[in-house]
């Protein structure tokens, strides 16, 4: 967890309501002008990740552009988006929390066998493939956002968001996400 104070980044902090619904928990990350919080969705009752963007902050047109993206992509193995606010006291995106192991937690544990690394691999890339032909791409890709379900299944995170939110670019970016997987 960042040590970024909340005041800095215009957040109120744990307890925070925002859009009338979406109660701020725990804050999961946080950096310059941003913060990612676990949080609640009061209305339909079920976790979610929210990504607050501070007012000011130079890339939330990026961040929320991206977002929507992101959001017209269905395949289960990335994090949806569910939606958007660009309110000027505080813009934010809200996506699906996805619990699991990310790629970090799973090789802090040791040499992952052969066959579950090839799965994992796999299926990030297949996922990386349906959203390269609809136009979208990661551009942050790390071991922090593969993450390894409980059900058993690869979830990407951060499509696009991430990359729009630090600033990332890259002149051929389908090969910046296919060296981030690897």
């Amino acid at each position: 967890m960042s040590s970024v104070p909340e005041a800095r980044i215009g957040i109120a902090g744990a307890g925070t309501r925002l859009g009338g619904r979406y109660r701020l928990d725990d804050r999961v990350g946080a950096g310059p002008g941003w913060s990612a919080w676990k949080a609640t969705d009061e209305t339909l009752a079920r976790p979610v990740t929210v990504l607050a963007l501070a007012p000011g902050f130079s890339r939330t047109a990026d961040a929320v552009t991206a977002a929507r993206s992101a959001a017209r992509l269905t395949d289960a193995r990335l994090a949806r988006v569910f939606d958007v606010d660009t309110s000027p006291d505080l813009a934010y995106v809200v996506t699906e929390w996805v619990g699991g192991e990310t790629l970090d937690d799973l090789l802090a544990e040791g040499p992952l066998d052969p066959g579950r690394g090839a799965e994992i691999i796999a299926q990030g890339a297949q996922a990386l493939a349906v959203a390269h032909a609809a136009g979208v791409t990661h551009l942050c890709l790390t071991p922090r956002s593969l993450r390894w379900t409980a059900a058993g299944g690869v979830k990407i995170v951060g499509l696009g968001i991430d990359a729009a939110v630090a600033g990332v670019t890259a002149a051929d970016q389908a090969v910046a996400d296919t060296q981030g997987l690897a």
